[in-house]
């Protein structure tokens, strides 16, 4: 037996500010977390003695600010993606958050419904402003 439709229906909107996703069945109020990932210093007293995080050299969601130590900290290892609504080709650090976003926002949905078998992913994606443009 198959899951309803609208549990194999998701969504993701990356603001400039803020990622909000969910599956169709969350109606108009979706999930929302700041759209930013932190890069922590492993090297550093503060995450060595909270047990790091996790082995991951990537933190996203609301457990950033568990692991920011110091504004200095901030403008070096905080990374928002979408700053100026767009991300360089060659911009790794950018792409590896929304990477880690879209898995974070995927897991925090993977619905418990026997017989569930992925989701429907739908995408737009603009590779400058005149093909986005075009589109319209």
């Amino acid at each position: 037996m198959s899951a309803p439709k609208e549990l194999s229906v998701f969504g993701e909107d990356y603001g400039t500010s803020e990622l909000k996703f969910g599956p169709a069945t969350l109606g108009n109020v979706p999930d929302v977390i700041e759209n930013r990932g932190y890069f922590p210093d492993t090297r550093s007293s503060m995450v060595r003695m909270t047990g790091g995080p996790d082995k991951r050299l990537l933190v996203v969601g609301p457990d950033v600010a568990n692991f920011v130590e110091a504004k200095r900290d901030i403008a070096e290892r905080i990374v928002y993606p979408m700053r100026s609504g767009t991300i360089e080709r060659d911009d790794d650090r950018s792409w590896s958050v929304v990477k880690e976003l879209t898995r974070y926002a995927l897991l925090r949905h993977v619905p418990e419904t026997p017989g569930f078998e992925g989701v429907k992913a739908v995408a737009l994606l603009c590779f400058s402003s005149a093909v986005c443009n075009n589109l319209r």
